[in-house]
C-alpha cells in the first residue's frame, strides 16, 4: 500500500510519444556541438578583439597559404659566373692584317756585324719566328675586346695560348700581377705586358722577339 495515496497500487506508466524523445535527442545534440564550436572559436580569436567573417576565413586560410609560398617559391638563382673584374675598352681602331718585313738600313748607316753576319731572312723564315713567338693572352667569355683580340691574333697570324680569368684558379689573381687591376684581356708578347687590345703594342713587342730569334734588327709590319 502507497504511503501517501494510500492505495495499494500505482497507475500504470504513461508512455511518451516518439517525437518527444526524439525532441530530447536533437536538443541535446544541438547543446553539445554548439559548445565545440565555441571552444573553437575562442582558441582562433584572443580575448578582447572581434573577428569578422572575412577575418575569420583568412586566419583559417592564412597557414595553409604561408605553406604554398614556401613550396612554390623558385629556388634563388646562382650568381653569374666570373663577372669578378671589367673590360679594357677598346680605344683605336684595329689596323688590317700585317706581315712582318725586314726593312732596309738606310744607306748612310754603316753595317754592324750582326747585318754583315748573316743574309735577311727569307719570308719563309719570317712566318716561322712569327709562329714561334711566345703569346699568352687572359680573356673572359664575356668579354667584347677579347673577341676582337682572338680575331685580330688569328688575321695576322700569330699563335698564342689563351687562359680564362674566370675559369682558371687564381686566374684573376694572375690578371691583376701582370696589369696591375682585374682588366682583360691582358695579352704577354715574349715577356712584354699589354693591357687591353692595342695592335700597335702586339705588333712591336712582336717585331722584337723575332729580331732576338733571328739574330738581326729592322722588322716592321705592314699592312698586306
Amino acid at each position: 500500500m502507497c504511503a501517501l495515496c494510500r492505495s495499494e497500487s500505482l497507475p500504470p506508466p504513461r508512455p511518451y510519444p516518439a517525437w518527444v524523445l526524439g525532441g530530447i535527442l536533437a536538443a541535446t545534440l544541438l547543446v553539445s556541438g554548439g559548445a565545440l564550436a565555441y571552444r573553437a572559436f575562442s582558441n582562433l580569436v584572443t580575448p578582447g578583439t572581434t573577428l569578422s567573417a572575412e577575418s575569420a576565413a583568412a586566419a583559417q586560410t592564412e597557414a595553409p597559404a604561408a605553406e604554398a609560398i614556401l613550396v612554390d617559391a623558385p629556388a634563388e638563382a646562382p650568381a653569374p659566373v666570373g663577372q669578378r673584374g671589367e673590360s679594357v675598352p677598346l680605344t683605336a681602331a684595329l689596323p688590317p692584317p700585317a706581315v712582318a718585313a725586314v726593312e732596309p738600313a738606310p744607306a748612310a748607316a754603316a753595317p754592324t756585324a750582326t747585318t754583315a753576319s748573316r743574309p735577311p731572312p727569307s719570308e719563309a723564315e719570317l712566318r716561322a719566328a712569327l709562329s714561334a713567338t711566345p703569346i699568352v693572352m687572359y680573356s673572359t667569355s664575356w668579354c667584347g675586346v677579347c673577341r676582337k683580340a682572338r680575331q685580330f691574333l688569328t688575321e695576322n697570324g700569330f699563335k698564342y695560348e689563351e687562359i680564362d680569368a674566370d675559369t682558371t684558379p687564381g686566374g684573376w689573381d694572375k690578371v691583376k700581377q701582370l696589369g696591375g687591376r682585374k682588366a682583360v684581356p691582358v695579352i704577354v708578347v715574349d715577356g712584354d705586358v699589354s693591357v687591353g687590345l692595342s695592335a700597335d703594342s702586339i705588333l712591336k713587342s712582336a717585331a722584337r722577339s723575332m729580331e732576338r730569334r733571328l739574330g738581326i734588327t729592322g722588322i716592321k709590319f705592314r699592312s698586306n
